[in-house]
């Protein structure tokens, strides 16, 4: 498809795991932006698509898989 150096990976990831501060019910267990995990999905070169936070708790078990 294209000939350039795109690692051709995406990560969807719930945007209350990459900023726990958007968690409004106390559950934020990070002061700031979770930086182990942005760190893990650039080392790998990894593109973001950021999810919706469904104003429910977030954790990975939550996230839908189409």
């Amino acid at each position: 498809m294209f000939n350039d150096v795109r690692s051709k990976k995406i990560a969807f990831v719930c945007h209350c795991v990459l900023n726990p501060n958007s968690i409004s019910d106390g559950t934020a267990d990070f002061p700031g932006t979770n930086a182990e995990i942005v760190k893990r999905l650039m080392d790998t070169k990894v593109g973001v698509v950021q999810m919706p936070h469904r104003h429910r708790p977030c954790s990975i078990s939550y996230l839908p898989f189409w």
